[in-house]
């Protein structure tokens, strides 16, 4: 019998080690899951900074600028008020 067959008809184990199943390992590893969650870059949960990297520690300041200083003193806002 082949390497991973089960039975003579040549159904193979699943990862759940279910003759002839269908689930599969997600590309996280694990077996029936999911995958990455939404709104996730990778298995681990971290998400997207404000330069596009995975799990990063960019932030964008109050002005929607990636790394900016925010509102700077003496501003009341941020298009210089």
């Amino acid at each position: 019998m082949a390497e991973g067959a089960c039975n003579c008809e040549g159904h193979v184990m699943d990862c759940f080690e279910v003759c002839g199943g269908i689930a599969k390992e997600d590309e996280c590893g694990v077996c029936g899951g999911t995958g990455i969650e939404d709104g996730k870059c990778d298995c681990d949960g971290n998400t997207m900074d404000c330069n596009n990297q995975c799990g990063g520690t960019d932030f964008l300041d109050e002005c929607r600028k990636c790394n900016g200083p925010g509102i700077v003193d003496p501003y009341c806002d941020c298009e210089g008020n």
